[in-house]
């Protein structure tokens, strides 16, 4: 996952990362380092590399490819894209998508989801703080005096789909907590204006989404 930089609302020690998927219909064996390549979507030395090692699969029913700066994974019912160590921005994923949905006019996509990502070191006490804050674990001081809290999830519904939120400890070496924050829109309508609104939605939103996960992510780390 690359190193994003901070907000003001993260700490310095910070590792994030970014997703997008799509629901719908997709034909997996489409995407591949060829076509990609053919569409402009990926480079010569992108092709080159996920052909160099086991990074590329490719099948009637799924695909996959570990390109140096972005994966790329697609079933016959979603299409899913996230960052690696290597992506200098979260925004050459929402390009990315925008570009492959222009080279597939008649794809159904009934369905969008954003998702970023962090790890952060805020230290173990300051992590038993924040859960504590978020769940606390009274309740089952007569049964479970002991117990962690693994994951927590809170969905929000939206007019337009649903903000989901988790909470678990990292496991993720060197730091303690990681926050999930995911952006869904149905998009409903024909095929044709599901895959323009998709686009749109990525266009109108994207600074929003980032910037309201962040914000989410600052309150989070608040609670400590």
């Amino acid at each position: 996952m690359p190193v994003r930089p901070p907000s003001a609302q993260l700490p310095a020690e910070s590792l994030g990362a970014s997703d997008i998927r799509l629901d719908g219909a997709f034909n997996p064996a489409i995407v591949n380092p060829d076509w990609l390549l053919s569409k402009d979507l990926i480079d010569e030395a992108d092709r080159d590399h996920v052909r160099s090692g086991d990074r590329v699969l490719v099948t009637s029913v799924f695909s996959g490819g570990r390109y140096p700066w972005i994966v790329v994974e697609v079933t016959r019912e979603s299409l899913h894209v996230s960052s690696t160590e290597a992506t200098e921005t979260p925004e050459r994923l929402r390009e990315f998508v925008v570009g492959l949905l222009s080279v597939l006019p008649e794809t159904p996509v009934h369905g969008l989801a954003v998702s970023n990502s962090w790890h952060a070191a805020v230290g173990p006490d300051r992590w038993q703080t924040i859960a504590r804050t978020l769940a606390p674990a009274t309740a089952l001081d007569d049964v479970a005096a002991d117990a962690e809290l693994e994951s927590l999830e809170r969905r929000a519904g939206r007019g337009d789909g649903h903000l989901s939120i988790i909470v678990e400890p990292s496991r993720h070496d060197h730091y303690d907590l990681f926050v999930e924050v995911e952006r869904y829109w149905d998009l409903g309508g024909a095929p044709v204006d599901e895959r323009v609104r998709a686009v749109e939605t990525l266009d109108r939103h994207w600074e929003e989404t980032l910037g309201s996960a962040e914000q989410i992510v600052g309150t989070v780390l608040g609670l400590g």
